[in-house]
């Protein structure tokens, strides 16, 4: 009985592994570029603001493509998400 419980729960803990990795990449369409270049389909991590967050950041590793990342640090661009300042209006 202990056993088929352990096994029970084991399967569940795969499953949930399983789907929040699922859930942590979003796909992107194909699309033109202004230069008149085709860029193919892909998916890419989700945003969620931390820049060591992301398969394009070094050491992590892309699970579609088995690439590495190469960024080590942020670019002097880079703000996190959700710290963009949005213009305040005045209340009448």
């Amino acid at each position: 009985m202990l056993k088929k419980a352990l096994l029970v729960v084991a399967f569940v803990g795969c499953s949930l592994v399983t789907m929040q990795q699922a859930q942590s990449a979003e796909w992107v369409r194909g699309y033109l570029r202004s230069n008149g270049t085709y860029v193919q389909p892909y998916y890419r991590s989700n945003r969620d603001g931390n820049f060591y967050n992301n398969w394009s950041t070094y050491p992590n590793v892309n699970p579609y493509t088995g690439r590495v990342g190469t960024r080590r640090t942020p670019s002097n661009s880079y703000r996190p998400y959700g710290s963009y300042q949005y213009r305040s209006y005045p209340r009448w």
